[in-house]
């Protein structure tokens, strides 16, 4: 599950048009943590979630206390998934450095 960041990536079986067996499964477009549906993660051993920037990149983040909100929601996110597909690993890539001094700060 991400956004930009995997848009070019092809999920799938299919020698011919994508990754085949080294990257099966789906892409699910959430350009934030509240849009990820969990049930996207059914019947799938693994889901990984890219944390973007979008999350932290929102006007009304600008507080230690602001991130930590943030953090809960990936928390919560999380025991959701886990919730409807207790069979599947759930893994979560960080935030990667910008060139925006402020986001790397948050």
């Amino acid at each position: 599950m991400g956004d930009s960041n995997t848009g070019g990536l092809k999920f799938g079986l299919d020698p011919k048009r994508s990754f085949g067996k080294f990257l099966p499964g789906k892409q699910v477009f959430a350009p934030t943590v509240d849009h990820i549906d969990p049930y996207e993660s059914c019947g799938y051993k693994n889901t990984v979630i890219l944390c973007g920037l979008n999350d932290i990149r929102q006007d009304n983040v600008k507080t230690p206390s602001d991130i930590k909100q943030v953090f809960n929601k990936f928390t919560s996110k999380i025991a959701e998934i886990q919730a409807v597909n207790k069979k599947t690993n759930v893994y979560i890539c960080p935030l990667l450095p910008t060139k925006c001094i402020d986001l790397n700060r948050r």
